[in-house]
């Protein structure tokens, strides 16, 4: 099962949207061309990626940033959004599906709509796909916050995704245009549902420069 080197992948996502920085861009990128590179050949990544990554750490801390903050609330629901990406490919990885619901809640009857499907489906559905789930190799790049709002214990957030995933025309990055709403409950965000869109061309913030 694909998965990314955790200190890579903090560092140079990281700097994809923090920099305004065009040389610093054709670094990142260049660090995720070998990192696809590595990944296909079942390779460890080499030692000067690993080097590039770490003085492109060291470039974010001398350089001008123009990075949103969040509030506490704010920061520990984009986390939890995280951590269920985690649980996600973890129990892909142990082929339980389990594991992404406990640390994942949802409400019953909470669905999901993917635009590209002609309805929501139920998020409990998903274990009847299991299967299908666990032959995607597939792991999660980032995720850029466009908009998060917390009234009292309701929360929702607007938000780009981004995942690399197995083709049949090889590893390709995919990007989409998401918004989740959750309540929290007993101290855990609890998920009400969400819809996901593909972008498109017109709308897309790619890692890549053109």
């Amino acid at each position: 099962m694909l998965k990314l080197d955790q200190n890579l992948k903090s560092k140079a996502l990281l700097i994809r949207y923090l920099y305004d920085s065009r040389s610093v861009l054709i670094l990142s990128n260049f660090i995720f061309n070998q990192t696809t590179t590595a990944m296909k050949t079942n390779h460890k990544l080499s030692s000067r990626i690993k080097v590039l990554s770490g003085t492109l750490f060291m470039l974010l801390f001398s350089s001008h940033l123009y990075g949103q903050t969040y509030s506490s609330e704010e920061q520990e629901l984009i986390d939890h959004i995280t951590n269920c990406w985690d649980a996600w490919i973890e129990g892909k990885n142990e082929s339980n599906p389990d594991i992404w619901y406990e640390k994942c809640p949802s409400k019953p009857n909470a669905s999901m709509w993917w635009t590209n499907d002609g309805a929501p489906e139920q998020i409990d559905r998903v274990t009847r796909k299991w299967e299908f789930a666990t032959a995607l190799n597939e792991d999660w790049l980032d995720m850029r916050p466009v908009a998060i709002r917390i009234w009292d214990d309701v929360g929702m957030v607007q938000f780009y995704g981004y995942w690399l995933v197995d083709s049949k025309d090889g590893f390709v990055r995919t990007e989409f245009k998401r918004t989740e709403m959750f309540k929290k409950e007993n101290g855990t965000w609890i998920l009400l549902g969400g819809q996901g869109t593909p972008v498109t061309k017109e709308d897309a913030e790619p890692y890549e420069l053109h």
